[in-house]
């Protein structure tokens, strides 16, 4: 992402990096269907939502359901990871995964599809309006994932509480004027003081 700093554009699709971008988020796609060691997924839980935030509805269908995969991907690895006697927060986990093919969550990854059987369509994400909502909604989906996940030690929100997602963020300002824009409009004022409370909440 920090190569977008560079040559600056208006959107990241037309940043010449964008084809490195792109390809790197699908082999991190390849690389989190390796759920059998959950825990290497969970060292970077703050990367991933930090970048899916700033990638989700961008580009191509191939990219965006190279996003919405990983999302998935992330909540199969924290699944399995989850200690036995957690059987709550598998639950809730196991919603959130059933969810994440919903035609509602769907579109918060700027998909649509006709039923299960179809092909993905890239939905028009152009409107400002439109973008700003989903954000909104896909940065608290995201935060339920990671409540779910957490299990009664709350380790994964408490490491967001400790400020590695607002890191992220604020690194975003080094690279391109797109990425700041984006890295602050997505995990908005009030979502960020949301993982706090859920961080000291769960402590």
């Amino acid at each position: 992402m920090a190569k977008t700093l560079t040559k600056p554009t208006k959107t990241l699709v037309e940043n010449p990096a964008w084809n490195e971008v792109a390809a790197v988020s699908r082999l991190t796609l390849m690389v989190m269907y390796n759920i059998k060691a959950p825990v290497q997924t969970q060292l970077f839980v703050p990367e991933i939502l930090h970048l899916t935030t700033i990638l989700v509805s961008t580009g191509p269908v191939t990219m965006r359901t190279a996003i919405h995969g990983i999302i998935t991907s992330l909540v199969q690895s924290l699944i399995i990871g989850l200690r036995d006697g957690e059987d709550d927060h598998k639950d809730r986990l196991k919603r959130i995964l059933r969810d994440c093919f919903k035609p509602e969550v769907l579109r918060l990854f700027g998909l649509v599809r006709e039923d299960c059987s179809s092909e993905y369509i890239a939905l028009d994400t152009s409107t400002e309006q439109l973008s700003v909502d989903s954000l909104e909604r896909i940065t608290t989906f995201l935060l339920d994932i990671v409540d779910a996940g957490a299990g009664s030690s709350g380790t994964l929100a408490l490491d967001l509480s400790n400020g590695l997602w607002l890191t992220n963020v604020n690194q975003a300002w080094q690279m391109s004027g797109e990425l700041a824009g984006l890295a602050w409009s997505r995990p908005r004022l009030s979502n960020c003081r949301h993982i706090f409370n859920r961080g000291l909440s769960l402590s």
